[in-house]
């Protein structure tokens, strides 16, 4: 049904009441025009896409977050999400990892004890300094971000800075002085959280993003590489999945594995599984994921550093660029009015 075709005296969606559908709905819905559909045979009707999603995004939190007001008992370990592909299986395990590895001892113990045991591990960047592993690998997402994406991580760097550096500070102290004992909350740093369906979790963080299914395609959708996605959201998370799917699966058939250990923020872990899944993509990016996972250990490692300079180094550097020059015209303003 086209909007064209919808009863007019249907009234428009709306943030105020609850929400339009079931959570069950959001979950099993296999694209964003059958969500749609659920919504117009509900009553509700979209000006545009944009409304649309941010209605559904809404919705979708206020659901999951009504499904998780009772704290679960916390798994005595954290589970990966297990994946088929060909005659090969990979086990995703997402973990929160803020940006210190975990802001709660509890939680980062859970996490020590399952990676600790692994005997080989595809990290996402970034995180494996702060697990222990007896062999791992970096899967370099930032890649996925491109020049542009990184270019605009740095402006945002450069002006978020002081805000980057408080919750780094609040994340450290809260780890040295032990846990809360503040009621549960499913975005705190507990084991509980994992008790939690895979899809489930992605609602539960002030504008999340949709289930995996839904999402993937609504990223795909706006991403493609340029500047106005990357000024949009330059670290898209959709992109950065399929990359690291694509990685994991050319390094698995490089050495000649059959299953393989993933450690990712749990945001990627189910698109990552929908990546995996059947029919493999043929997006160039998961492409490019693949042929770099395949290389030979020695290539590998000089594409891990020689993207950290090119992507992570544009946004360092430019960042860096935009901090020093906000502390002069500061220094400068504190000049003139005669306080320093």
């Amino acid at each position: 049904m086209t909007e064209a075709e919808l009863p007019a005296e249907r009234p428009a969606s709306s943030s105020a009441g609850p929400p339009a559908l079931e959570l069950q709905t959001f979950l099993e819905a296999r694209s964003l025009a059958a969500l749609r559909e659920a919504y117009a045979a509900a009553g509700h009707d979209f000006a545009d896409e944009r409304d649309f999603t941010r209605q559904a995004q809404r919705d979708f939190f206020r659901l999951a977050r009504e499904a998780c007001k009772v704290a679960p008992a916390a798994p005595a370990a954290l589970e990966p999400v297990r994946v088929a592909c060909g005659a090969r299986s990979f086990a995703v395990y997402g973990v929160i990892h803020g940006m210190i590895g975990g802001a709660s001892k509890e939680y980062k113990a859970f996490v020590n004890a399952c990676t600790r045991q692994l005997p080989l591990i595809g990290f996402e960047n970034g995180l494996k300094m702060f697990y222990p592993a007896q062999r791992a690998f970096t899967i370099p997402d930032y890649v996925a971000m491109g020049v542009c994406g990184s270019l605009v991580t740095g402006l945002q760097v450069g002006f978020l800075f002081p805000l980057l550096l408080f919750e780094s500070l609040r994340e450290v102290f809260k780890l040295g002085g032990g846990d809360d004992d503040e009621d549960w909350d499913p975005v705190d740093y507990t084991p509980a959280y994992h008790a939690l369906d895979p899809e489930l979790r992605r609602g539960v963080e002030p504008d999340p993003p949709l289930p995996s299914r839904l999402q993937i395609e609504y990223e795909l959708g706006r991403w493609n590489g340029g500047l106005r996605a990357a000024w949009e959201n330059p670290s898209a998370i959709v992109p950065r999945s399929m990359f690291m799917a694509g990685y994991a699966l050319g390094y698995a058939e490089r050495e000649g594995l059959e299953a393989l250990d993933l450690v990712v923020g749990d945001l990627h872990t189910m698109e990552i599984v929908r990546f995996l899944e059947g029919e493999l993509p043929t997006h160039p990016l998961f492409a490019k994921g693949r042929a770099m996972g395949a290389r030979s250990s020695a290539r590998r490692r000089l594409d891990l550093w020689t993207s950290k300079v090119r992507h992570l180094g544009l946004a360092g550097g430019l960042g860096g660029l935009i901090l020093v020059s906000m502390v002069l015209l500061i220094y400068n303003a504190l000049m003139v009015a005669g306080v320093v």
